[in-house]
């Protein structure tokens, strides 16, 4: 889902990630009873994209979240 609202992305490329507090990040349990690449279909799809526009109201930006300070 790419849209105004944010995205919804499968980590492929790495076994782990960095994100903002603001993500929701998911797993799958048990790879045997259940296929990612059907999730990653799902959620590209755009099925979910009216659903989450009721819930997600405006981004990390507005929030001042984005920024990253290293040390």
């Amino acid at each position: 889902m790419d849209t105004h609202g944010g995205a919804t992305k499968r980590l492929n490329a790495f076994d782990k990630a960095v994100v903002t507090i603001l993500y929701i990040c998911f797993g799958i349990k048990d790879e045997t009873k259940t296929d990612g690449d059907f999730f990653e279909q799902y959620f590209e799809s755009g099925s979910l994209d009216k659903g989450l526009t009721k819930i997600a109201h405006e981004g990390g930006r507005a929030h001042g979240f984005i920024k990253c300070n290293t040390i």
